[in-house]
């Protein structure tokens, strides 16, 4: 909007010349070089027009911000030249790629000014491109000092990309881990437990549903697998027997609130004998807390 703007400021500046005198059109040229590039008669703009009132838009932010004592500071790190059309470019190290000119030798731009942030306004653009996405489009043409923390600052302002992007509510720190999870203790002396689907698998000519049973450490992360062919507590016992039998007793078993794992938690507890004799005597008795979620 603001090249539009400019070029059409050029066309009424030329169109405003046609009365002066030679010697003052030269001068008004000689410091305006842009206006040689737009038209005088009534009709839309063009590309070239709109490149000229760009060029004049940078020539004039050049003038008013990047002083002689501001380019000498970064002479090393950017090496400032004069272009053919005098204005002040990054010397990079990229002359024999085949990148296009104004990538190869960016345009210098003062950071947080009226310009800058236009600039990055067109990059973001309509599509509302993410910081990264905005930094490169913006390094197509212009080296920006700080860049980075320009756009974050935009982007954050931005009310469609705040719409889109922003939590519903700000979410509370997180609280230490339980000491389950970062005390020194025996392999599985606090497990994790969880049902999780298998495929269905053929047993006699017919196709029947199988489960899985995890049980993890929560503080090596080791993990032990058991097979299940349905959720019910005859069939968790069985597996948690199995689970005791091979690396001992829990001190805690933590899992969800599935009925299987309450009513386990019940029969354990309460010590309840409505199971088969040898599943009791390996599951009952243990003296296992049960913790179930929020814990």
């Amino acid at each position: 909007m603001a090249k539009r703007v400019t070029t059409w400021i050029l066309r009424f500046i030329k169109k405003t010349m046609r009365r002066l005198k030679e010697d003052t059109k030269d001068r008004i040229v000689a410091h305006i070089p842009e206006i040689k590039d737009v038209l005088d008669v009534p009709c839309n703009i063009n590309g070239s027009e709109v490149r000229a009132g760009r060029y004049a838009l940078i020539r004039n932010h050049q003038l008013l911000f990047l002083t002689k004592e501001y380019r000498k500071n970064m002479e090393n790190s950017l090496r400032p030249y004069l272009d053919k059309w005098n204005i002040w470019r990054s010397k990079g190290r990229m002359g024999n790629s085949a990148l296009n000119s104004d990538t190869k030798d960016p345009i210098l731009i003062t950071p947080n000014t009226a310009l800058a942030q236009l600039i990055i306004q067109e990059a973001h653009g309509l599509y509302h491109k993410g910081i990264e996405h905005t930094i490169a489009t913006v390094r197509e043409r212009y080296w920006i000092p700080k860049l980075r923390q320009q756009v974050r600052k935009y982007v954050s302002h931005c009310i469609k990309c705040r719409r889109f992007n922003a939590l519903p509510y700000q979410y509370p720190d997180s609280t230490d881990l339980p000491e389950r999870r970062v005390l020194k203790s025996n392999p599985f002396q606090h497990t994790g437990l969880d049902f999780f689907d298998l495929p269905q698998c053929e047993e006699n000519e017919r196709r029947i549903k199988l489960y899985g049973c995890i049980f993890t450490c929560t503080v090596t992360r080791l993990i032990h697998l058991e097979i299940v062919r349905s959720l019910t507590i005859e069939e968790f016992l069985n597996a948690l027997r199995r689970f005791i039998a091979r690396q001992g007793i829990p001190k805690t078993i933590t899992c969800d609130n599935a009925p299987t794992f309450l009513l386990a938690a019940s029969i354990i507890e309460e010590q309840n004998n409505g199971l088969s004799e040898h599943t009791a005597q390996i599951v009952l008795n243990r003296e296992i807390e049960w913790r179930h979620t929020p814990y």
